[in-house]
C-alpha cells in the first residue's frame, strides 16, 4: 500500500466518523478515538464488556459496543461516551460498514480470521488475545506488530492492551504505521 493509498483510507475514515457522529452520535469528541467493542454471543464475553465497560469510561475514547444481544436499533450509555449497536435489527448491514469504516481500534474476543480480515480491510487496530496467529504485539522501539494483545481474557489485561493501543494512537507516525502494517496482511 502505498502513502497515497494510506492518505486515502485516514481521510475516509475522518469523513464516515464526522458523519456519523453528526448524524448518530451529536454529543460524542470526534477527536478522541472510537473504539468499537464486539461482544459476541458468548454469555462470558458480554460479562467481561459490562466488567470493562467501569474503566473504560474513565479512557478519553468514545465506545460503540457491537452487540445482538442488547434491545433495539442503538442505545446511549447516560455518560454520552458509550453507544450500543445491534446490528442483528435488520437492515443495518450498511450502517455497521459505515461504523467500521470510522473505527480506530477494536477490542475483540475471538480470532475468528473473518473478523480480523474485516478489521485490516478497515485499517482497525485490533485489541485481541496474543494466541490469535494473525495478531502480532506491537513494539514500538522495533516499529513492529499489527495490534496491541492481552495474555489475559480479562479486564485488567484488556484494559491493559486498550492503554497502550490509545497512548500509541497519539503518536500519528507510529498509528499510521501499524495501520500500513495491517494493510499489508490482508
Amino acid at each position: 500500500m502505498g502513502r497515497s493509498d494510506l492518505q486515502k483510507l485516514l481521510d475516509e475514515k475522518k469523513t464516515a466518523k464526522k458523519h456519523l457522529f453528526d448524524e448518530c452520535w451529536p454529543d460524542a469528541n470526534i477527536k478522541l478515538p472510537l473504539v468499537l467493542v464486539f461482544a459476541t454471543k458468548e454469555k462470558s464475553n458480554h460479562e467481561l464488556v459490562f466488567k470493562l465497560l467501569e474503566g473504560l469510561l474513565v479512557m478519553p475514547i468514545q465506545i460503540l459496543v457491537v452487540s445482538d444481544q442488547e434491545a433495539g436499533e442503538s442505545h446511549k450509555h447516560h455518560s454520552g461516551k458509550v453507544m450500543w449497536f445491534n446490528p442483528a435489527t435488520g437492515n443495518d448491514a450498511v450502517k455497521l460498514e459505515q461504523w467500521l469504516l470510522a473505527g480506530d481500534m477494536a477490542i475483540i474476543f475471538d480470532e475468528k480470521m473473518a473478523t480480523l480480515n474485516t478489521l485490516f480491510d478497515k485499517g482497525i487496530v485490533p485489541i485481541g488475545h496474543e494466541k490469535s496467529p494473525l495478531l502480532a504485539n506491537y513494539q514500538p522501539n522495533e516499529e513492529t506488530g499489527n495490534s496491541f494483545t492481552y495474555s489475559d481474557k480479562n479486564p485488567w489485561g484488556v484494559f491493559a492492551a486498550l492503554v497502550r493501543a490509545c497512548e500509541t494512537f497519539h503518536f500519528p507516525y507510529d498509528w499510521q504505521h501499524i495501520i500500513r502494517g495491517i494493510l499489508k496482511v490482508r
